[in-house]
């Protein structure tokens, strides 16, 4: 393309010989200092967040640089350009913030059609972006999470076939809520939530098509170390439900979310006393949703560890949760262990006439499974 003629000067265009005079800069062009800093601000990456595409490289020359990209105008430099706006003056029309860098395809597209690439989105897409370079963006939002107690109890539950008053007394239904703010998709989410409560199998998922999602209840062994006559046997599982259950999500889409609906049940036993952690920290949660996920930076799938802190009233027995944050070492969980069995499912007993101890511990946490 011509960018300018020259006085006088003859151009062979596809055959064709042009004559004529230089075409001068208009008023409200960009300068080159404008451009630079437009660049400059965008790390030379197109500013669409869809395409991010690196718009500066290595020639093969190693005194030289390619360089892809543009500064193209928000409004038009031109009354019969896109976006034109009447109400600018020259010196605004021409200057950085009415400019925005794009690499080559997208600087041809917001211009060929005006009306798919409006100011408005080109505006965001320049904020989005420079918040993205300025560190909010590198590491993108970590995901939002909720999770609330719900009034009542739903009437098609998967598996019953009414609500009675008992339900409605012994029964909670929650909503745990997982929502991706990024403008990119995240992938193997994997979280283990301690909750307060009893968490009954079953539930329901809501969420986009295609969603590969795992609820399972992490069962944690006993050990035992009996001395003497003492002695532990378990005749079963009497406990309703499960105190921990490890989520997994293969991936969520930018901006979408699911939400995942289950009951939960007061344990028969006060569960969470039978095993405490000797080096248990003051002040640290003892509920709360814990966990990793993977996402993309320029090709490369980077881990990030987050949680969520899990707030129970007991006479209400209403449960929220706080913001989701990055789980750094300031961040003191409490791993409780579910005693696997009620008080008619677990006999602890010193049997015959000697002397003897049971003692009885988790046989593993779940940051060890």
């Amino acid at each position: 393309m011509l960018k300018r003629l020259y006085n006088q000067a003859t151009v062979r265009v596809l055959g064709v010989i042009w004559k004529g005079t230089p075409v001068a800069r208009r008023e409200s062009d960009f300068s080159d200092r404008v451009r630079r800093v437009l660049a400059e601000r965008a790390c030379y990456i197109c500013s669409n967040p869809d395409c991010r595409r690196l718009t500066a490289g290595p020639h093969t020359d190693p005194g030289r640089a390619v360089r892809t990209g543009r500064a193209s105008h928000i409004h038009a430099a031109s009354p019969n350009g896109p976006r034109f706006d009447p109400n600018q003056t020259d010196e605004q029309r021409k200057s950085a913030e009415n400019g925005i860098w794009l690499c080559a395809d997208h600087a041809d597209k917001v211009d060929d059609d005006e009306a798919r690439y409006p100011a408005t989105l080109l505006r965001n897409w320049k904020r989005l972006h420079e918040q993205w370079i300025d560190g909010e963006g590198w590491n993108p939002p970590l995901p939002l999470i909720r999770i609330q107690t719900r009034a009542g109890l739903s009437l098609d539950w998967p598996g019953t076939d009414g609500v009675s008053g008992v339900d409605c007394e012994t029964l909670r239904e929650h909503v745990l809520v997982i929502q991706n703010q990024a403008n990119r998709p995240f992938r193997q989410l994997v979280a283990d939530l301690q909750f307060p409560e009893l968490i009954k199998p079953g539930g329901r998922v809501d969420g986009p098509p295609g969603l590969v999602l795992a609820w399972k209840p992490q069962v944690f062994p006993l050990q035992v170390n009996a001395t003497g006559g003492g002695t532990a046997r378990g005749t079963g599982l009497a406990a309703p439900g499960f105190s921990t259950v490890r989520l997994g999500l293969e991936a969520l889409p930018p901006k979408a979310q699911l939400a995942i609906k289950f009951r939960s049940i007061v344990a028969p036993t006060t569960c969470f006393d039978q095993f405490r952690m000797e080096d248990e920290v003051e002040r640290a949660a003892d509920f709360w949703l814990a966990g990793s996920l993977q996402f993309q930076v320029r090709g490369e799938w980077i881990s990030r560890r987050f949680v969520s802190v899990i707030q129970y009233d007991r006479d209400s027995r209403t449960i929220s949760s706080g913001p989701c944050q990055e789980d750094t070492d300031d961040v003191k969980l409490r791993i409780r262990c579910l005693m696997m069995f009620g008080h008619d499912g677990l006999k602890v007993s010193v049997e015959g006439d000697s002397a003897g101890s049971v003692e009885i511990t988790p046989g593993y946490f779940p940051s060890e499974n």
